[in-house]
Formats: C-alpha cells, sequence, structure tokens
C-alpha cells in the first residue's frame, strides 16, 4: 500500500482553497501564505498523485476533471477530520453526550419534573435518556455498564458502585378521608394501626422499607399495590391506609378530598434517596459534579416546599 505521507491536511486545505477562489494568489491570501509557497505546496500535492488537479492560465485557474474527484475526497477527508475533532472535545467533556439514567419507579416519576428544567439549563448540550426498573433490575444493568447513573432508596449490594445521598424524603400518612384519623394535621407513629397499612408489591424495594418499619416479620405476605398510583387509589376507595413518600403527593388533589394527609410525629420516617455509579467510571468527577447539581436543585424552594411540607 502506497504511503500517504506525502500529503497533509494543509495540502488538501490549500487545494480546496484554491478551487473555491479560482486564484493562486487569493487563496494564498485566505490561507495566510505566500502565492510560491502555494503553488509550491500544490505542485508536491499533483506529484504525489500522478495527475494534474488544475488547468492553469494567466488569468484562470480551472479544476480538472481528475482534479474534481480528488477534490470531492478531499472535502470528505477534512470534514471527517473535523467530526474527530468535536468528537475528542465531546469526549473530554461527557456532559455533552449521553446519559443514561435508571429511576426506581417510586423516585421517577415524582422527581424528574422538578429536575428536567434545571439540567437543560445547567446542561444544554447533554442528552439524557431515562429507564425505569425495580432496584435489583436497575444494579445489574448498571454493573453491565448498560446505564451510566442510577437513583435509588437504598445503597447498593455491589462493592464496584459508590454513592452519593442526594437528599432524604419524608413519609406521610394517608388515610381514607371517614378515617378515625383523619382531619388532623399530625399523627404520631404510635397512634397509627399497622394492619391497616397497605404494601406495595414485592419488586419495590419501599415495600420493604414500609414492612420494617411496621414490624412485619412475614417477608412473603402477598397482595400489595403495584404502583404508588394504584396505592392512593386504593387508599381513595377506603381499602386501607399507606405510607406515601410526600412528593408522590403531586397530583394528589384530582382525588378530590376522599384521601387525608397527615404528617408523623415521634421520629423521622422516611427514605434516602441516593444516586450510584461505578466507581471504575473515567467521568466518575463529572458524576459527582452532576450528583451536587441534583443536591442544589433539591435544595431550591421550589422542591423544598415539597420535602419540607
Amino acid at each position: 500500500m502506497r504511503a500517504l505521507s506525502g500529503i497533509t491536511l494543509k495540502d488538501l486545505e490549500y487545494a480546496l482553497a484554491v478551487a473555491e477562489e479560482k486564484h493562486f494568489g487569493q487563496a494564498a491570501s485566505r490561507c495566510g501564505v505566500s502565492q510560491p509557497a502555494i503553488s509550491q505546496q500544490i505542485r508536491k500535492m499533483e506529484d504525489f498523485l500522478g495527475l494534474s488537479l488544475f488547468e492553469r492560465s494567466g488569468k484562470y485557474v480551472k479544476v480538472t476533471k481528475s482534479g474534481a474527484l480528488i477534490l470531492e475526497k478531499s472535502r470528505e477527508i477534512i470534514g471527517k477530520t473535523l467530526e474527530l475533532s468535536q468528537l475528542s472535545k465531546s469526549l473530554s467533556n461527557p456532559m455533552e453526550l449521553t446519559l443514561t439514567i435508571g429511576i426506581i419507579p417510586t423516585i421517577c416519576p415524582y422527581l424528574i419534573p422538578h429536575l428536567i428544567r434545571p439540567l437543560k439549563q445547567i446542561y444544554p448540550n447533554l442528552k439524557i435518556t431515562i429507564i425505569e426498573e425495580p432496584t435489583p433490575i436497575l444494579e445489574e444493568m448498571i454493573c453491565g455498564h448498560e446505564l451510566d447513573i442510577i437513583i435509588t432508596a437504598t445503597h447498593p449490594e455491589a462493592k464496584m458502585l459508590e454513592v452519593t445521598t442526594l437528599y432524604f424524603e419524608p413519609y406521610v400518612f394517608t388515610c381514607p378521608e371517614d378515617h378515625p384519623l383523619a382531619g388532623r394535621e399530625t399523627v404520631n407513629w404510635s397512634e397509627i394501626d399497622k394492619n391497616e397499612i397497605i404494601m406495595l408489591s414485592p419488586e419495590h424495594c419501599l415495600r420493604s422499607q414500609t414492612m420494617a418499619l411496621c414490624d412485619v416479620k412475614d417477608q412473603s405476605i402477598s397482595g400489595g399495590a403495584r404502583s404508588l398510583e394504584m396505592l392512593r387509589q386504593m387508599v381513595a376507595l377506603g381499602e386501607g391506609c399507606a405510607l406515601l413518600p410526600i412528593l408522590s403527593l403531586s397530583g394528589i388533589e384530582k382525588f378530590q378530598g376522599l384521601i387525608a394527609i397527615h404528617k408523623i410525629s415521634g421520629g423521622a420516617f422516611g427514605r434516602s434517596i441516593h444516586m450510584i455509579w461505578r466507581s471504575t467510571d473515567p467521568r466518575k468527577p463529572h458524576l459527582k459534579t452532576f450528583a451536587n447539581e441534583i443536591i442544589s436543585i433539591t435544595n431550591e424552594p421550589n422542591m423544598r416546599r415539597f420535602l419540607d411540607h
């Protein structure tokens, strides 16, 4: 294979400039070199290729048929080189590429609306893709490099993962409007009948957290709501009571007062929300900064009024 060391990108740029300006002097001025220098480089390129790129006369420069084919390919090469340069710049700043985030179902629909606009303002060139799955699947996916980060309410089991806590989300006690505890702003934990608490289905980590709070020993207990939305509907229908993460109260007004909401006294009842990434990820410093941006967003007044409700 013939070596290409005889042609440089600068030679291609010179040839394209001559073709576009149709004049060696004007092309030289555009490229910031002397006319003899650009003429010499074009001649060297023609000698290397074994063909003439231009027809020359005292008044004009015209691209030959062979030259047109060479220059078309030269434009492609210059374009690909620019793409390579842009790619290397974007790789040096991964927050201008795509970030795939996995979030558990009891967090995703309630947190994401608070994050979209501020994150778009902070990272205007970042494309964010959201995957919603239960915790075990998310951990498997991030360990398998299918996800960049995950947001969960539990610490991961895999040692290869690092954790940053984003915020603490309190629980509220919800019950049907005709429940004996309804109508009070605050209910003490000791007043709540734990047997009335409806659990989520087993795939949700919030189920095991609620069962632990209620001191339910039998983890195989059947039944439960498949989602927080279904859980809210069951409370509205009078099927029982529920501990709801406070952000999931968004939109609860559609139940038109059928659900009574209460703060819980007698302890700190809630869950910590974590952002998790691989400790081996070379983007780790950027991901830590991303986590800190989310922490800042959760501390802004617009979101604190939900978390501190």
